[in-house]
């Protein structure tokens, strides 16, 4: 089948259960890391000079890619667009803000009833997650990596690709798809063999990444990779052998854009086609999301606080104390955000037309 004859708006895809398994690997990941100070040779070295949550973050990147173009294409204005990004990142990332402050002040701190009048615990969480969301003073100092939620450095990147579809849509060129096919490819190119005038001045100008490192230009070309998908998703054919045998080389030609490519197109794959789907395993919980943004903080305060254990049973440990808090993310923060999707513009026009007749 072709990538362009899956129904649009079906539900009958393995994409929450693939995002599932993206957040579950990066929380696996940084088992080792956050133990060891450091990369795990084992399962840290499938991609070069990358990591193995790497992978899992580039497949998110990539799916994003697809459907924010996908959405963008469906939406009726630029508002609308920009709220359903607004409440698909906000929610949970409040969410994981308040848990944090709530988990540092009595777990680290261990500063009591006492912490939930200290406005500086509230200032410092939810100013450091905003603006510097890697490090607070005085916490987690004592842990071989000192920082609070490492997971959240590719928000701002997610963000910034939001707005990138958004102006670029705007002005006609991502629908344009052989001239965005053109700009993706000399993106990619100029990536792999680090040409200056590209990394160097227009890649800030159009991402807003000044850090030209593996990680941070590699994620928007998963994203264009994404969105190129989209727009050629009739040429695009989804093939289980094909995907089977990309992911094999990409194991033996460790190269990051081989990585990248064969990943996502697996991905495709494996969540559109439907002799894999996998119908008991279609969750009504999309917990992906939260396990990414609160696993990072609940690993580092189960290592302050003496569970430095094996580091596979830490990641199941991980996971028994991460899963119920990314329930009470989906159902008390994620799932009502998206309820309200259409209603910012409801209430909008409602105000204008009282406006009017005033």
């Amino acid at each position: 089948m072709r990538l362009g004859d899956v129904p649009a708006g079906s539900r009958e895809n393995n994409l929450n259960l693939i995002r599932l398994l993206a957040a579950v690997s990066v929380a696996f990941a940084h088992s080792f890391a956050l133990l060891d100070g450091g990369p795990h040779d084992i399962w840290n070295g499938l991609a070069n000079s990358g990591a193995f949550g790497f992978i899992a973050v580039g497949i998110f990147f990539g799916l994003s890619g697809f459907l924010i173009t996908q959405s963008f294409e469906r939406r009726k204005s630029w508002f609308q667009f920009l709220e359903a990004r607004w409440l698909r990142i906000f929610p949970g990332l409040f969410f994981s803000c308040l848990f944090t402050t709530i988990i540092i002040s009595q777990f680290v701190k261990h500063q009591g009833l006492y912490a939930f009048a200290d406005i500086n615990n509230w200032r410092q969480s939810f100013g450091a997650f905003f603006f510097d969301y890697s490090y607070l003073n005085g916490v987690f100092d004592t842990n071989p990596t000192h920082g609070v939620n490492g997971s959240l450095w590719t928000l701002p990147i997610e963000c910034r690709m939001y707005l990138f579809v958004l102006v670029f849509g705007t002005l006609g060129l991502v629908l344009r798809r052989y001239l965005f096919l053109t700009f993706a490819a000399i993106m990619l190119v100029c990536g792999i063999i680090h040409f200056e005038p590209v990394t160097e001045h227009v890649w800030p100008v159009l991402f807003r990444i000044k850090n030209y490192s593996f990680s941070y230009y590699s994620l928007p070309l998963c994203f264009l990779t994404g969105m190129l998908a989209y727009l050629f998703r009739e040429k695009i054919r989804l093939h289980i052998g094909v995907a089977m045998a990309g992911l094999i080389i990409a194991y033996f030609f460790n190269h990051w854009a081989v990585v990248c490519l064969t990943y996502i197109y697996a991905a495709f794959t494996f969540g559109y086609h439907p002799k894999v789907y996998l119908r008991r395993f279609d969750f009504k919980a999309d917990l992906s999301y939260g396990i990414y943004v609160l696993a990072f903080p609940i690993q580092q305060t189960l290592i302050f606080n003496g569970f430095l254990i094996e580091q596979h049973l830490f990641f199941l440990l991980t996971m028994i104390c991460t899963l119920p808090v990314a329930l009470v993310s989906w159902y008390g923060f994620e799932k009502p955000g998206f309820a309200l999707k259409g209603r910012w513009v409801f209430f909008r026009k409602t105000a204008l037309r009282r406006l009017k007749t005033s």
